[in-house]
């Protein structure tokens, strides 16, 4: 129900994606606890990896918080015209945030929060109106699409970017930029 809070167990087998609809807490593990990129003999067990599926989120799932999850895409459901809003990812290695459907053109995203996150997939497109977001300490080695000309008050800050970035309406700062394409509108 909403307001629950679920532990999801590290495992040597994928989970499988799911639908977003309710306002919840999604704890886990973390990510990179094996592996190349591990912080070996300081990490106990497996992440609670997603094979890359989708965790497709609905305006019904707003306020939900997920901490610490592997290798998963967010997708926007197909909601009509409203977005989900007030969701905070923190602490995950994930492939991404863009539409799953078609969402309505100029879908708001309200008061997103994306903190200390390894992103290997894309953030944002044109169709997507992003307002308030904080998009913070992270490492994004995709693009980050914020250049719907909607967007307002966003906080980009203390990121680490290896591919393009194209941006509306933003306030970037403290940013390390390597090798890429950068695309500044109204900054």
């Amino acid at each position: 129900v909403n307001d629950d809070t679920l532990y999801i167990e590290g495992s040597s087998t994928n989970y499988a994606g799911f639908t977003l609809n309710k306002r919840l807490v999604i704890i886990s593990t973390g990510y990179f606890l094996t592996g190349a990129n591990s912080n070996a003999g300081l990490q106990a067990g497996n992440s609670a990896n997603f094979g890359g599926a989708y965790i497709v989120f609905d305006s019904t799932g707003s306020g939900s918080k997920i901490i610490g999850l592997d290798n998963f895409f967010m997708g926007i459901g197909s909601n009509l015209g409203s977005a989900t809003d007030n969701i905070t990812i923190s602490r995950c290695h994930f492939t991404g945030i863009n539409t799953y459907y078609s969402p309505t053109a100029n879908t708001k995203m309200l008061g997103w929060k994306i903190n200390k996150c390894y992103i290997t997939g894309a953030v944002g497109n044109s169709a997507l109106v992003m307002e308030d977001w904080e998009f913070r300490n992270n490492i994004l080695t995709s693009p980050l699409e914020m250049p719907n000309t909607n967007n307002s008050n966003n906080l980009i800050r203390n990121n680490v970017f290896r591919s393009t970035i194209n941006l509306y309406n933003g306030y970037f700062a403290n940013n390390i930029i390597q090798n890429t394409t950068f695309t500044v509108v109204n900054v």
